[in-house]
């Protein structure tokens, strides 16, 4: 036989874990967050929801590029970032200089771009090519434009 004490302290329990936030429900609501602030920081970039959406497309054709909507709003906004940065030495007029139109096309023909780390695997990369091209940042983003899918290649092969 169960005891009363037994039933209320129980049923005591049970009222405590009511109302409260469960940790999945904070880390979906903080990725939410964050997507809505990628999503405003793709609108300030002029990046079409066409654009978006193509892309999600894109990456949804393979099992090893497949991704959440919002994480690709996310990992977008994180690449339009580092490309800015690394174009603050060319002039924006110069035919060297990656606008956001030419990382969303890179995306779209290279699709693993957008679902690879961004600092293990993308910057490590790059350097290595900028490197080989005695570091001229231009000729490396020239590269980087003409052939993304450099990016699928080991960084032994990139280097040779």
């Amino acid at each position: 036989m169960v005891k009363f004490q037994d039933r209320v302290s129980s049923k005591n329990k049970k009222e405590k874990n009511t109302g409260r936030v469960g940790r999945d429900k904070k880390k979906k609501a903080l990725e939410s967050d964050e997507y809505i602030i990628a999503i405003g920081e793709l609108a300030k970039r002029k990046i079409l929801p066409e654009w978006i959406d193509e892309i999600y497309l894109r990456c949804q054709e393979k099992k090893q590029t497949k991704i959440a909507k919002d994480t690709l709003a996310i990992k977008l906004v994180e690449l339009l970032e580092y490309f800015d940065k690394r174009n603050d030495e060319i002039q924006e007029d110069s035919p060297q200089y990656l606008t956001s139109e030419d990382v969303v096309d890179m995306i779209l023909r290279c699709p693993r771009l957008i679902t690879m780390g961004l600092e293990k695997n993308i910057i490590v990369k790059i350097d290595a090519i900028t490197s080989k091209n005695n570091g001229n940042i231009g000729e490396a983003n020239n590269q980087i434009r003409n052939n993304p899918s450099i990016f699928t290649k080991s960084l032994e092969q990139i280097t040779k």
